[in-house]
């Protein structure tokens, strides 16, 4: 059966400004919100996937880690749940980043990737090995990293995609960003529904009776450059991401389904970097909230609620001893409260401590350590 999807681009608006500044900057024109993903992965197998390819692909990340990374997918079909694995471990091992924090379930342990836009990034790494550990002491499988850039100089433009495809699929999705010499923001839509009630192949007019989904993706990216003192560069972020879904759960041929699931997250991060020649400080307070309700039968209200909130604050300090030498520390602390059905309230304090060292022996010869 071929499956036929129509995409249309339409650019409304692009406009380029420039300005002149008074003082020289050495902030580069695009901030990274997890640079030790770019300086700590000596010797670690890591696989960049262009923003031009992202822009490209369909609107799932799960497509799109699928046609162009290493990773293996267990997927319900769209809708459905999708999980990652690295090398033959589980999907609660495979970290899922967000701008430099981890952001896998506090009620299952692993990430949802059919939840996660890939049109709300600009950039997507994956991260194999234990090397990962890093980012929480389960991700021994590897990670993936979901970045928003921060890009200065860049004026306005606007960019729309709508899509129509089999089982009367849907796709909308609507990105502006406007950027100066020491301000950006930006601010996105992504939206999905289908019927999905596509045929089963060989029988007598069977189809997918239980398979509609529809989702929706808003994020939001802001960054303000902050006056330069002496050699030191201050910049303020912030990132927001909301996701807000219903789906139903496909049964088979011999056990048909009337499940239903609706899950709704949401995420904050604030950043504060202080930039210099030799330090650098970076600051990250976040707020991340989860629930879903599950609906052991879609025609009726009764279901099983699950709920969480974790407050995140975590500093990471890099400071360059020479050319050759640098050492990173990074301080992580967790306030998580939790309910639910099948859950006793309770909530959980934790934090964690780890230092990064990297240093260059020769042109050939780079090594790191971390405890």
């Amino acid at each position: 059966m071929k499956h036929r999807f129509l995409f249309i681009v339409v650019v409304l608006c692009a406009l380029t400004t420039a300005a002149q500044i008074d003082t020289l900057q050495v902030l580069p024109e695009v901030i990274l919100s997890d640079s030790k993903l770019k300086n700590h992965s000596v010797g670690i197998a890591l696989e960049k996937i262009s923003d031009s390819t992202i822009q490209r692909s369909r609107t799932a990340l799960t497509e799109v880690l699928r046609a162009n990374s290493t990773i293996y997918f267990r997927e319900n079909g769209p809708g459905g749940v999708a999980s990652a694995s690295f090398r033959g471990t589980n999907a609660a091992q495979t970290a899922v980043v967000w701008n430099g924090i981890n952001i896998n379930s506090q009620l299952t342990g692993q990430s949802d990737f059919n939840t996660l836009s890939s049109k709300n990034y600009d950039q997507l790494d994956v991260r194999a090995g234990g090397g990962s550990i890093i980012y929480g002491s389960g991700a021994v499988g590897g990670s993936v990293h979901l970045g928003n850039d921060i890009r200065f100089n860049k004026g306005l433009s606007t960019t729309v995609t709508a899509g129509y495809g089999s089982f009367d699929t849907q796709i909308a999705t609507a990105k502006t960003q406007f950027s100066n010499t020491n301000f950006y923001i930006d601010a996105g839509l992504d939206y999905q529904r289908s019927e999905n009630d596509f045929d089963y192949l060989d029988t007598d007019n069977q189809f997918n009776e239980n398979g509609q989904y529809d989702n929706l993706n808003a994020i939001f990216n802001m960054g303000y450059l902050l006056k330069n003192k002496g050699d030191r560069t201050h910049l303020l972020k912030l990132h927001h991401n909301t996701y807000v879904g219903n789906r139903n759960f496909s049964g088979t041929l011999t056990a048909p389904s009337n499940d239903g699931y609706e899950d709704s997250n949401t995420r904050t991060l604030a950043i504060w970097e202080n930039l210099g020649t030799r330090f650098n400080g970076k600051l990250r307070a976040a707020h991340i909230f989860e629930q879903f309700r599950y609906f052991a039968n879609n025609q009726t209200d009764d279901n099983d609620l699950g709920k969480s909130i974790r407050y995140l604050a975590n500093y990471e300090a890099t400071y360059k001893l020479d050319r050759k030498k640098e050492l990173t520390v990074i301080g992580e602390v967790n306030h998580i409260s939790a309910a639910g059905a099948s859950i006793v309230s309770t909530t959980r304090n934790q934090g964690s401590v780890v230092a990064l060292w990297k240093q260059q022996l020769t042109n050939q010869f780079t090594y790191e350590m971390w405890d």
